[in-house]
């Protein structure tokens, strides 16, 4: 059984090199997946424009999108070979104004697994694709406003543009507290474990994030889990667990790893039900994972990211 990590794991990027279209660019999209393509004011010799896809779908066992890039599509404008030992991104993820934490994944050409196929010189006319992985969270659905920066070669870095990736809900995702706008929270966790002995074993990873441009004070925030077990009419009521998050400052992101008190003996199938508890009175939904429990050696739950 895979146990919950506490680690997002990007996906590896891929390079790809072309020759211009009519108008001098390359835009490229992932198959299947709507494109974007905003130009770049960067330099008077290169025709630079940014690709990404539109559209993301919220996957609740990562907390987020998957893994995706910023494709940087350079074409050279001049009559002379330009040099590119190196072309670095940046990135600024915004949703109605407030930021969220970008890595710098797929930032440096030493981090590509294709950097020894990136491009190095174009030729006049010649145009390359540059990937960079786009390792910022999105930790709610909505539009967000991805800002680039691009330091090409020795160049600092200069404003680039933006692109707008909506994340769209494909199931699960985070739900508001119905008494703390913009607090958002979801569990997530193994669908499948074996039967617990006395003590509790199962535990899930409750997320919660503020999504709004001020902090938000968490008053003895406790998470408290319901188990059903289909066929039973009496749930089991768990102890509330305490969280150790008293202040979430603007875009913050808070992951835990959380036991459900109750325990799982019997086989069969589970509803775990989550809420946050605010004041030992103000409840929000967590949102439920559906958990089969089997002595089935050969069962197995698929890998989260958390």
């Amino acid at each position: 059984m895979r146990g919950l990590a506490l680690v997002a794991i990007l996906g590896m990027l891929a390079c790809t090199a072309t020759r211009p279209r009519g108008d001098g660019t390359t835009p490229t999209q992932t198959s299947g997946a709507p494109a974007q393509a905003t130009r770049a004011a960067v330099r008077a010799d290169l025709d630079i424009r940014l690709l990404a896809r539109d559209r993301l779908s919220y996957v609740a066992s990562t907390f987020g999108p998957n893994a995706t890039f910023v494709g940087i599509a350079v074409t050279n404008r001049s009559s002379a070979p330009i040099s590119l030992p190196s072309v670095r991104a940046t990135f600024t993820a915004l949703r109605d104004g407030v930021s969220f934490a970008c890595d710098d994944s797929g930032v440096s050409r030493d981090r590509d697994p294709d950097a020894d196929r990136e491009a190095q010189v174009l030729a006049p006319g010649e145009s390359f694709t540059y990937r960079r992985a786009l390792g910022c969270r999105m930790p709610i659905t909505g539009n967000y406003v991805v800002r680039v920066k691009l330091a090409l070669g020795d160049a600092p870095p200069a404003d680039a543009g933006e692109v707008t990736i909506a994340v769209e809900a494909r199931g699960k995702v985070p739900l508001e507290h119905p008494d703390v706008p913009g607090l958002f929270g979801l569990i997530s966790g193994d669908t499948a474990a074996r039967p617990q002995g006395t003590t509790p074993g199962y535990a899930v990873v409750v997320l919660l994030v503020n999504a709004t441009a001020r902090p938000i004070t968490l008053e003895h925030p406790n998470v408290l889990f319901r188990v059903s077990r289909v066929g039973s009419r009496i749930p089991c009521m768990g102890e509330a667990v305490p969280l150790d998050a008293s202040v979430l400052a603007p875009g913050a992101i808070h992951v835990r790893r959380v036991p459900v008190t109750c325990v799982l003996r019997e086989p069969g199938n589970y509803s775990v039900e989550g809420a946050l508890v605010l004041d030992q009175r103000r409840e929000g939904p967590l949102g439920r994972v559906r958990l089969a429990i089997s002595k089935d050696p050969l069962l197995f739950s698929a890998p989260r990211a958390y």
